[in-house]
């Protein structure tokens, strides 16, 4: 009978032995799941900055989209179709920034989410509540998520560097030309000065040969001569 009971204590003991032995994950899944931890968090970083900067840029071209209206207002309809193609592009960039904004911050919060499941899920690994072959399985999920989130960002990023730029060469290209408008340059606006007969005072450029139009200092007749 002794000898039977000392039987059935070594069996358990090698029993829980190779039970405890066989539980939990080794150590390369557990320097595996350190590692996405740092590679998810800096992937959260980047995510947030890129978000905050494409923000103050929306911001900043709403301002400046006000502004440009503001100054177009008085514009003829032939000013305002030399200057429809860089406005477009300004336009457009603008909403494209804001569909881009809108589809950044709904992935963040979507990661965000899945941040949490993920630090479930690592404490059940730790309790040993998660054989090995079940961890490596899970964790090569976890890295292709990752993986498709950096993806993501880097889209986000080169598509509104490119956007940016076409919006800044347009914003200038847009500006030069008002300030040719505002000039003169042969281009009268609707709020140029007007003479008192309420036509308004038309002069060629300084350097060509066109007529100079100009008022007499009587105020009834007009000076026409050509230009020296």
């Amino acid at each position: 009978m002794k000898t039977t009971l000392k039987v059935l204590a070594v069996l358990f003991t090698v029993i829980t032995i190779s039970s405890c032995g066989s539980k939990g994950v080794d150590q390369a899944t557990k320097d595996a799941i350190a590692k996405f931890d740092t590679d998810w968090a800096a992937m959260m970083t980047s995510a947030n900055a890129f978000t905050t900067t494409l923000q103050a840029a929306i911001d900043k071209m709403t301002a400046d989209h006000a502004a440009m209206a503001e100054a177009t207002a008085g514009l003829t309809e032939t000013q305002m179709a030399t200057l429809k193609p860089d406005m477009d592009v300004c336009m457009k960039t603008e909403t494209d920034a804001n569909a881009m904004m809108a589809e950044a911050s709904q992935a963040i919060l979507d990661w965000t989410a899945a941040g949490g499941e993920w630090a479930a899920w690592k404490t059940e690994v730790a309790d040993g509540k998660v054989k090995q072959d079940d961890a490596t399985t899970k964790l090569g999920e976890w890295n292709t998520k990752l993986a498709d989130a950096n993806t993501a960002i880097t889209r986000w990023n080169d598509s509104w560097m490119a956007m940016n730029d076409a919006h800044m060469a347009a914003e200038a290209n847009a500006a030069a030309l008002m300030e040719g408008m505002n000039k003169g340059g042969g281009k009268p606006t609707k709020d140029d000065d007007k003479n008192d007969d309420g036509k308004l005072d038309v002069k060629g450029d300084q350097n060509d040969n066109k007529l100079d139009v100009k008022k007499k200092d009587d105020g009834k007749r007009l000076d026409v001569g050509t230009k020296p």
